[in-house]
């Protein structure tokens, strides 16, 4: 006798139904687990357990069925079913949303509520290189994975104007550099956050937007980079 997996899901129903429009999808497990697209990071945490944890318990009760003539009741499948999704709840690094829905699910399943993490606001500003000193701010931009990746920089002097954008700089500048490196009387390295990068950010998209085998160089400013 092979077990039902249809009567399985039924005596499930009751926690499935917890978390509202969700519906399982027969004999698909990969659309079942799609099915919570719309929800809340933190929920689709828990449905993931409930499901897969559902499909191991459909597993073992039907080996138990065949072998030993045994069929577990509604109580011990809810049981498992809420244990599962406590464990996650509590291991779960996600946030829900703080929505009537979501709090309505969360409370029937009887998990904890895992509020989003406060934003932490922070200044961030370009400053202007040294008297006589040339800054070259630099980015990378990438389209896909994998995909395209190209460069894009900016050189201005000290008193801030603009000398010069490079977008899809070639390899082939490795070398130039090796040469005139031997000419600098100071080299500075730092580092900025892309919002305090902007110029070089899209001197990248730039040249990432360009055929294979292009590049630009501008004298100057580039129409689209701001200051």
């Amino acid at each position: 006798m092979v077990f039902s997996a249809l009567r399985f899901l039924w005596m499930a129903s009751p926690l499935i139904y917890e978390f509202g429009d969700i519906q399982l999808k027969q004999g698909n497990l990969k659309d079942t687990l799609d099915q919570v697209r719309s929800l809340s990071p933190y929920l689709k945490d828990l449905w993931w357990a409930v499901v897969l944890n559902l499909a191991h318990l459909i597993w073992l009760t039907r080996i138990n069925l065949i072998f030993e003539g045994k069929l577990a009741s509604s109580q011990v499948i809810m049981a498992n079913l809420l244990s599962a999704a406590k464990d996650v709840a509590l291991s779960s690094v996600d946030h829900m949303h703080n929505s009537v829905s979501d709090l309505t699910i969360i409370a029937n399943l009887g998990v904890q509520t895992r509020a989003r993490q406060t934003p932490i606001l922070q200044k961030c500003r370009w400053i202007l290189p040294w008297y006589e000193e040339i800054m070259l701010n630099c980015d990378c931009s990438a389209l896909g994975n994998p995909g395209k990746v190209d460069l894009g920089i900016v050189a201005r002097d000290h008193a801030g104007n603009f000398l010069g954008v490079i977008t899809k700089v070639p390899w082939q500048f490795k070398v130039k550099w090796n040469i005139i490196k031997p000419f600098f009387t100071s080299l500075r390295f730092s580092a900025i956050w892309r919002e305090g990068n902007f110029s070089a950010d899209k001197a990248s998209k730039k040249g990432n937007s360009l055929p294979n085998g292009c590049k630009t160089v501008y004298s100057g400013k580039l129409d689209l980079i701001t200051d």
